[in-house]
């Protein structure tokens, strides 16, 4: 027996067959018993994997015994009544399948933005390096947050252009338009060719969506000029998801956009203390390094036990270390928060005296998501009157091309937060963006204020918060708008526990 396999042997529930595996994976990259496995199972059926609530079971039972085996086909089976058919699956049981399929089916194909960002700044920059005229158009220029392809416009030669793209993982296509390539999974980028004397033009006519603008009726040669007609100072290509009529009610000409710069503050993140990968010093340092003044800590709630929520010890231990750091850091101060799980019922986590212990409070849903909107709605709603709640987490629970948010009145919600004097957190999470940008300007007209927070579980976490913003222009918020671009000493203030004083903060500012 080999050394490896020796020291494999020494964790707990490795066996000598699991050791082997592990072994041939890490040698060949593959395990052959699994391969041959695969082989014998329709492809369509591995991607019903995918799909949120089907276990191997119950995808077992559907290929087997109804001769499903695609996505498509499930959907077709549910709208025929026929999985009530199969032991197990009654009609709330299929109703479920079928609209997890169908949210599946709609995601198919699609990206986060985050998950292209990377990649589409850097052929941007390789573009520029060789003064190419590119640039990037559509949903990606307006920064949505789920883009089906990406597009570009491009003025040059088109062997040039392949160059500048050669060193990706691409599939070429030349089209009558310019090029078409293919990168992960097939997921479509889209370079069209235009006329350089027609290039700033091309660019505002292919950012437009056709469903907020009459494209073809366009009078302007470039974003700048649609901007200056509408009495902006600068093009912003992130709020032409608003109609023309709806943009002077999303920012006023003499707004300005809030950016990375603005924001001072690190709200919302995890430590070893629950199910974070680095230390509160660790993050402290990471967020000091960033330039920013202060960091919000809140870990999970003890309800959280699958993410290491906190007991009361724990809370205690943690606060002592806190404390020892505001005493020695020079200047970057950390705040005791903690991310409290709203009960089914609208109660937070830990009675009021732990709850007392912390400057404030997150208060988010983690678990059992599936209410009415009635109940969901109250329950929400019962957590911003809790009077220890400052912030509403991540209100609808989403997670982009995973799963539905829960279903909320977020119209009552917002209202709420105004009555209450409590805010609203934009998760930068790429897999959240939660609250979305479609509802920040009734946010600005209530008087709600938004914290854009990376919700950051290790260092590079941190430079999420870039999302947060990129969601957070789409809907027009400000600086004045955003807890977190205050100073350390205004945030303090903000923050008190008396509501009232909070409101009268929040309505001066």
């Amino acid at each position: 027996m080999n050394a490896e396999k020796e020291q494999l042997l020494e964790v707990k529930g490795i066996g000598k067959n699991i050791a082997d595996k592990i072994i041939e994976l890490q040698r060949d990259g593959k395990m052959t018993a699994m391969e041959s496995r695969l082989e014998q199972v329709p492809e369509g059926v591995i991607q019903l994997l995918g799909i949120k609530g089907l276990g191997p079971k119950k995808i077992r039972a559907l290929w087997k015994e109804l001769d499903i085996i695609s996505p498509e086909e499930l959907h077709y089976a549910c709208i025929e009544n026929r999985l009530t058919l199969l032991k197990g699956f009654g009609e709330k049981t299929q109703k479920n399948v079928q609209d997890k399929v169908e949210f599946f089916l709609k995601s198919k194909n699609k990206r986060r933005l985050a998950d292209v960002y990377d990649l589409v700044q850097s052929i941007l920059e390789h573009a520029n390096e060789q003064q190419f005229q590119l640039e990037v158009v559509g949903a990606f220029r307006r920064k949505c947050n789920i883009l089906d392809k990406v597009e570009f416009v491009f003025a040059g030669e088109l062997q040039v252009l392949r160059k500048i793209l050669q060193d990706n993982d691409f599939q070429f296509e030349v089209t009558e338009k310019g090029l078409q390539v293919k990168w992960e999974e097939n997921f479509p980028m889209v370079f069209y060719r235009v006329e350089e004397n027609n290039f700033n033009r091309a660019i505002l006519l292919k950012t437009l969506p056709e469903h907020s603008w009459e494209v073809n009726k366009v009078p302007y040669e470039s974003e700048q000029d649609l901007f200056d007609h509408l009495g902006y100072a600068q093009a912003l290509p992130e709020l032409l998801d608003w109609s023309e009529d709806e943009l002077s009610t999303v920012l006023k000409p003499n707004e300005v956009l809030i950016d990375v710069q603005d924001i001072k503050g690190l709200v919302h993140c995890h430590t070893t203390y629950s199910d974070g990968r680095n230390s509160i010093e660790e993050m402290a340092r990471a967020a000091q390094e960033a330039g920013l003044e202060y960091m919000v800590l809140t870990d999970h709630s003890q309800s959280a036990f699958y993410a290491g929520g906190l007991k009361e010890e724990d809370i205690l231990r943690q606060h002592e270390e806190i404390e020892a750091w505001n005493e020695k850091s020079g200047g970057f101060y950390i705040f005791k928060s903690i991310e409290s799980d709203i009960k089914p019922d609208g109660s937070l986590d830990y009675g009021d005296e732990i709850l007392g212990k912390f400057d404030l409070i997150i208060a988010s849903v983690h678990a059992q998501l599936n209410m009415s909107e009635e109940k969901a709605t109250e329950r929400l709603i019962r957590a911003i009157e809790n009077p220890f709640t400052t912030i509403l987490g991540h209100p609808t629970g989403r997670l982009l091309l995973g799963r539905k948010g829960y279903p909320v009145d977020m119209q009552r919600v917002i209202e709420s937060c105004a009555e209450n004097g409590v805010a609203i957190e934009l998760n930068s999470n790429p897999w959240r963006l939660d609250i979305d940008w479609k509802w920040i300007p009734l946010c600005k007209s209530m008087k709600v204020p938004i914290l854009i927070c990376p919700d950051a579980h290790d260092t590079t976490g941190i430079k999420d918060i870039r999302f947060g913003i990129m969601s957070a222009r789409k809907g027009g918020l400000t600086a004045a708008n955003c807890w977190n671009s205050l100073s350390r000493n205004d945030f303090q203030r903000l923050i008190t526990k008396d509501r009232d004083s909070r409101l009268n903060f929040i309505n001066n500012l």
